[in-house]
């Protein structure tokens, strides 16, 4: 009779169950019950936004939409982070300080890599007179390769559509 010493026995055992363990991980991952932590999403900050205003003058020499350049900073939730390869939307409400109403024509990012798109509503759009011309929403889209703090810089064109 054949006799198995106790300490191959035990390294035998530990073997097989260390096998059993490994087979059971294995299952689990090839079944999505088990995944390895993914890394975390690249992220950009934008610190803010400047809006420049191509447009014309009221009677009064103000411009049509107000004074431009101006920024979006503190007081509409910048500095704010994005993921890369994402895209959130801009608001913009514009007042029109003339009588009469005016178009805005396009909109442009001077941001390498950033893109607009379709803006809500569509452009051209014409803002009639008076304090509120309604709300447009920009998409912007953050190229997956930016990194780093950003103020993005927007032009509204409101002459020539």
């Amino acid at each position: 009779m054949i006799r198995i010493q106790k300490r191959t026995l035990l390294w035998s055992s530990l073997f097989a169950i260390a096998i059993a363990v490994l087979i059971t991980l294995l299952v689990l991952i090839g079944l999505g019950y088990l995944a390895l932590p993914a890394s975390p999403p690249k992220q950009v900050t934008i610190s803010e936004v400047e809006w420049t205003i191509v447009q014309g003058t009221t009677s009064h020499g103000i411009g049509w939409f107000g004074p431009s350049p101006f920024y979006y900073g503190e007081n509409a939730g910048f500095p704010r982070t994005e993921p890369t390869g994402g895209t959130f939307n801009l608001p913009w409400s514009p007042q029109n300080f003339d009588t009469v109403s005016h178009n805005v024509c396009a909109v442009t990012i001077g941001n390498s890599g950033f893109s607009i798109g379709s803006p809500h509503p569509a452009l051209p759009n014409t803002v009639p007179p008076g304090d509120d011309g309604g709300q447009f929403e920009f998409p912007i889209n953050v190229p997956g390769s930016a990194s780093g703090n950003y103020t993005l810089q927007l032009t509204i064109n409101a002459i020539s559509c």
